[in-house]
């Protein structure tokens, strides 16, 4: 089971002229993001004493969204599309002992390594307008993402690139500075459920 958080701060170029105080608009966002992982493994009760334990992961990442808003007196309603490039690495092991024939104690190593590469989303936001100038919103969607997993320890040979679905969601605050540039932050939870690996 694999969740990610994602915290992005966001330069925001519009694509059409609008008012400070008029949020309407499509826009161009450029953002730069910090993410934790956390990785939850499972099915693996044969590999060894213990089975493997969860994990975190942390990494840099950058990508764009591209936004499209309506405002209706101090409402703001719209659309996203949402990628973003990151680096979030991790892994975990365990230790299996076993006795052969001679009642000699082998013990080996097993696990492995994953690294997620990418995250996209889409989906709505909606949010509420303060001083004018200053979006305060929630937004959700549709996620997917890809994780490369590698086998590792003794006898290793599995490996796979692996998109997965799932949702994400957040919340954020954006800045209008002037008719055609804003900033903004954002906390969004990114969650891709289960992922099969052989």
């Amino acid at each position: 089971c694999l969740s990610a958080l994602a915290f992005s701060a966001s330069g925001l170029a519009l694509t059409t002229t609008v008012q400070a105080d008029d949020l309407s608009g499509t826009r161009i966002t450029v953002h730069s993001d910090y993410l934790w992982g956390e990785i939850e493994p499972s099915g693996f009760a044969n590999a060894g004493a213990t089975p493997l334990k969860d994990y975190e992961s942390h990494g840099d990442g950058f990508g764009f969204d591209l936004r499209h808003d309506w405002q209706d007196g101090d409402t703001v309603f719209g659309v996203f599309g949402s990628a973003t490039w990151l680096g979030l690495p991790g892994g975990t092991s365990v230790a299996k002992s076993t006795t052969d024939s001679e009642g000699v104690t082998v013990t080996t190593h097993h696990g492995f390594d994953t690294d997620l590469s990418w995250l996209a989303a889409v989906g709505g936001r909606i949010g509420h307008v303060v001083n004018d100038n200053t979006l305060l919103y929630i937004q959700g969607g549709v996620a997917t993402g890809r994780l490369e997993i590698n086998e590792t320890g003794d006898g290793a040979a599995a490996s796979g690139d692996i998109s997965k679905t799932g949702y994400m969601a957040g919340i954020g605050l954006d800045l209008q500075l002037s008719d055609r540039w804003s900033l903004g932050v954002s906390v969004n939870h990114y969650e891709l459920g289960d992922i099969t690996f052989t």
